[in-house]
């Protein structure tokens, strides 16, 4: 079973991949890769959230689980 990155780790190994390429990315570019992660990186917390609860037998609201913990 192969292990699932986070979204922040994926932004992180795709910047050093440039740094170590000597590529240079635009802050334009960054912050859409920043917001991009940070929508993956919702998602996943979403998907854990539901996971566990329903390993447990207990349904809720995952979406408003996060807002609540996490913000917008």
């Amino acid at each position: 079973m192969s292990k699932q990155q986070t979204a922040v780790q994926q932004l992180i190994n795709i910047v050093e991949m440039d740094y170590n390429n000597h590529v240079e990315i635009s802050i334009k570019v960054f912050l859409k890769m920043l917001y991009n992660s940070k929508e993956m990186e919702k998602q996943q917390i979403i998907d854990a959230y539901n996971e566990g609860h329903v390993a447990n037998k207990y349904k809720a609201d995952a979406e408003q689980y996060y807002n609540e913990t996490f913000g917008k």
